[in-house]
C-alpha cells in the first residue's frame, strides 16, 4: 500500500494506517500566508524529516526540488518504529527567510472494525412497510474511524432462492461519530418492483472500512453470512 501525505500547508493530522506499509511522503514548501509553492529556492535548499516511534527514532536529509516539492518513501516498519509515530519536517535555514515545520501522526492499524445491528432492527419487517424501514447499526474499531458512510445491502429471498433482479443497495450515513466508534442510521426504502409472496425473507449485509482502510468484519458483513430479515406478511 502506498499513500501521498503533502505537508506544509495542509496542517497538522492524524493518518491512520497499516504495518508495514509503504508511504511516499510529499514535502512541500509554500510561501508563508499564502497556498503558493516556494519556487526557485536556493539550490542546496534542504531540509529534514524526523521520525520518533515509541520504539525508535530516525532522522534523513534530502534536497528541495526548483518548484518547491520533494519526496520521501518511508517503510512503517513497527518492529523497529513501534505503533506510533510522529513525523516532523522542517526546512533547513533559507538565507533572509523564516521558516516553520509541519508534523503528522502516523497510527498502526492492526485491527479490523466490528459491527453491531442496534436491538430490533432487522429482525422482521412489516410487507406494506416496506419502504420506511429504520436502519441503525454501530461500528467499532480499536484506533479510528472516518465520517464516511457504509453500503447497506439487501436482497429478496423465496424458499431458499434469491428472486431475480431483487438486489438493491444504499449509503448509510453517520448520525454520531465518537472516539471509536460511529452510529450509522437511516429510513430505507426497501421496497421492490418485484411481486412478493407470502414467506419471502430478506437477506441484508454491510460493508465498509475504518480510517486505515481495514473492512468492517463480523456477522452481517457479507452476502456468505447475511442479516436474515423475516418479511410479516400483512394481507
Amino acid at each position: 500500500m502506498k499513500n501521498k501525505t503533502t505537508l506544509w500547508g495542509c496542517g497538522w493530522y492524524i493518518a491512520f494506517i497499516h504495518a508495514q506499509d509503504i508511504v511516499d511522503v510529499e514535502i512541500s514548501a509554500y510561501h508563508a500566508g499564502y497556498d503558493i509553492y516556494a519556487h526557485n529556492l536556493p539550490f542546496n535548499t534542504e531540509y529534514r524529516i524526523e521520525l520518533i516511534g515509541n520504539n525508535a527514532s530516525e532522522f534523513m536529509t534530502n534536497s528541495l526540488n526548483s518548484d518547491g516539492t520533494s519526496t520521501n518513501r518511508v517503510v512503517f516498519d513497527t518492529s523497529y518504529y513501534g505503533t506510533q509515530i510522529k513525523l516532523i519536517a522542517e526546512l533547513f535555514d533559507v538565507y533572509n527567510q523564516t521558516t516553520t515545520s509541519d508534523e503528522i501522526d502516523f497510527v498502526i492499524d492492526d485491527s479490523s472494525p466490528t459491527i453491531v445491528i442496534s436491538g430490533g432492527h432487522l429482525v422482521s419487517v412489516d410487507s406494506d412497510k416496506l419502504e420506511n424501514v429504520q436502519v441503525q447499526v454501530t461500528v467499532s474499531d480499536d484506533h479510528g474511524l472516518n465520517s464516511d458512510p457504509i453500503m447497506m445491502h439487501w436482497r429478496f429471498v423465496r424458499q431458499g432462492r434469491i428472486i431475480e433482479g431483487s438486489q438493491s443497495n444504499i449509503l448509510i450515513p453517520v448520525e454520531f461519530q465518537s472516539v471509536r466508534s460511529n452510529l450509522y442510521s437511516a429510513v430505507v426504502n426497501m421496497n421492490t418492483s418485484n411481486e412478493l409472496q407470502k414467506g419471502d425473507s430478506l437477506m441484508v449485509w454491510f460493508e465498509g472500512s475504518d480510517a486505515s482502510g481495514r473492512p468492517i468484519i463480523g456477522y452481517g458483513t457479507s452476502d456468505v453470512d447475511p442479516i436474515e430479515t423475516f418479511i410479516r406478511w400483512i394481507a
